[in-house]
């Protein structure tokens, strides 16, 4: 696998291009069951917790991708495993200003989901392409 940083460098924009797009639709209300609640405790029983993570966990894959290509092509894991904790943490930040799952009344934050779904599924992908592009010549 060859890695090329001009052809690759349009993943960190990507990322937080989605980001904001998440952002954007749970503040302006059009994602599913933003603002509603409903009965039952169950994880499927709530629309907006079932978008919030599809969310979390299609940024989480993203951003573990994206960080170990761009930290390979900036000169190794530790640049990529930087670029990861950094943009976690950014999204962590701004996942927190999203409406709480079963806002108002709930006590877990979107930002809360990313800290238990979201930050493994992104170590965990950032740690798989570390290790499948580590014997590919640069």
């Amino acid at each position: 696998m060859q890695v090329h940083h001009r052809s690759i460098s349009h993943l960190v924009p990507a990322y937080f291009g989605l980001l904001v797009v998440v952002l954007a639709l749970a503040h302006g209300g059009m994602m599913p069951g933003v603002g509603g609640t409903y009965p039952g405790t169950s994880f499927f029983a709530h629309p907006y917790r079932i978008s919030m993570a599809t969310a979390v966990v299609a940024l989480a894959a993203l951003l573990g991708a994206a960080a170990a290509i761009e930290g390979r092509a900036r000169g190794g894991w530790q640049a990529g495993l930087a670029m990861l904790l950094a943009g976690g943490l950014l999204t962590g930040l701004a996942l927190e200003t999203t409406p709480w799952i079963l806002y108002p009344g709930d006590r877990y934050s979107a930002a809360f989901m990313w800290l238990l779904a979201g930050a493994p599924i992104g170590f965990v992908t950032w740690l798989a392409v570390v290790i499948t592009t580590q014997r590919a010549p640069r």
